[in-house]
């Protein structure tokens, strides 16, 4: 036999404002097939079991229990929805939960001080079978919980997007986190247990206080700790690239230096047949034109420019896109070799990747270096007709073309921070634009 106690009824209470919480922060991810017949499974399952877990105490340990019970069946039912790794939904499930006694806090700090329904907001863990309706009660229940949660879904939910990693690999302090949150609601249930609205209200408030406190303090740290990782993951990717773009530049450089000898010996040798006129002279122009393009060595003045230009010269030459640079080459002397190979490796890359794709008589890239004004100017821009967005400094694109916010014009980002400078990523009549700005002072020393 069930004891149908105000406990009774707050279980499936209870559920209701988890079930809303932990929405907050899976709402954007991947779901999957089939996902509407899944959450009317989901939600079916969660009331199941809050019915179905029996109180046979009103002791605070087992109650506590019993709301972890709770919390576990949340854990399947996420999991049974949405197709994300298993660590992803318990991160948004322990910020639901957070959320949740967060709003739970700050509705009972309000009754416990105001004891507008003289101490009845307690009553939900008794064992009594009454619950007295209080309008006021409720108004302030249903804003307490309601601006919690906005405050908490623009906050924090709505930059949990449909990602396949949150970069959160370290589980023992992800459980760390939980624990805490665990532990100010067991301490919750005691003080809630134990104390008297009126005679103790305020050891209420204090443990009140605190629950808020912890739990909101847990919440921001838990999120902190996933921008961290994810900031420490995207810089291993960068490095990583700018290692394979320094052994890019060193393999480059080694290649054009060997195909500009041997067509310096060819041309030596063409010249020598053209003098002995023994073969058709006709063939040996077309020979000699079609070498040319290998010994049009870039000359900047910056030799790792130099070498990307030229390999990118060819490539561009060969794809019918017109690449043109007014180039100053010493100003760039500041950098490292392997910076200047990739900053400028990745921003032609983009623009090369783009223009290959549209007519012809668009595919142009015009590149730019010079001093101007105590700075050192960098400036490129290229033909580009899709819808851009800038978001977090970054470009981000609207048609599927996701290189203009990968992790090449990050790499361009922290490459010019490294140097004190500063990129700035435009777009306006047709023309994508990408700026760097350095001082000319800092940058010579």
């Amino acid at each position: 036999m069930y004891d149908f106690s105000n406990l009774f009824f707050y279980k499936f209470q209870f559920m209701l404002e988890l079930i809303v919480a932990e929405s907050l922060f899976l709402i954007h991810l991947k779901r999957r097939d089939h996902f509407i017949i899944r959450a009317i499974i989901a939600v079916i399952f969660c009331f199941g079991t809050s019915y179905c877990i029996p109180i046979v105490s009103y002791d605070p340990f087992y109650i506590s229990v019993m709301f972890f019970l709770l919390f576990i069946a949340t854990i399947a039912a996420a999991y049974f929805c949405f197709d994300q790794p298993f660590i992803n939904i318990i991160f948004c499930l322990i910020a639901g939960y957070t959320v949740q006694h967060i709003a739970y806090s700050i509705y009972q700090l309000i009754m416990v001080s105001t004891m507008i329904d003289g101490g009845n907001s307690l009553m939900g863990y008794g064992s009594s079978q009454s619950w007295n309706f209080n309008v006021f009660a409720f108004a302030i229940y249903l804003d307490s919980y309601i601006l919690t949660y906005i405050v908490a879904y623009y906050g924090l939910g709505a930059k949990i997007k449909n990602q396949a990693d949150f970069y959160i690999t370290s589980k023992s302090l992800l459980l760390v986190l939980f624990i805490v949150v665990i532990g100010a609601i067991v301490l919750n249930s005691i003080t809630v247990y134990s104390a008297d609205a009126t005679d103790r209200r305020t050891e209420l408030i204090v443990s009140f206080i605190y629950s808020f406190l912890s739990c909101f303090i847990a919440l921001l740290f838990q999120f902190k700790l996933k921008e961290a990782k994810k900031a420490e993951t995207e810089l291993e990717i960068v490095q990583h690239l700018w290692k394979e773009d320094k052994e890019h530049y060193e393999l480059a450089k080694e290649n054009i230096n060997l195909i500009n000898i041997k067509c310096h010996d060819l041309k030596h040798q063409i010249r020598a047949i053209r003098m002995g006129g023994s073969t058709d002279m006709k063939n040996l122009e077309h020979i000699e034109k079609s070498i040319m393009i290998y010994d049009s060595i870039v000359k900047t003045g910056c030799d790792p420019l130099d070498v990307l230009l030229t390999e990118k010269s060819l490539y561009c030459a060969k794809n019918k896109i017109s690449l043109t640079y007014m180039i100053d080459g010493e100003k760039l002397l500041f950098m490292s070799a392997s910076d200047i190979y990739s900053l400028f490796g990745n921003a032609l890359d983009n623009s090369i990747e783009y223009l290959r794709k549209i007519e012809r008589d668009k595919r142009f890239i015009r590149l730019v270096v010079k001093e101007e004004k105590g700075m050192i100017l960098i400036h490129i821009e290229n033909y580009f007709a899709g819808k851009l967005n800038i978001k977090d400094g970054l470009p981000v694109t609207t048609k599927g073309d996701t290189k203009f916010h990968g992790y090449g014009m990050l790499s361009i980002k922290m490459i010019a921070k490294s140097y004190g400078g500063n990129a700035y990523f435009g777009y306006k009549n047709n023309l994508f634009t990408l700026d760097l700005t350095f001082d000319a002072k800092t940058s010579s020393k």
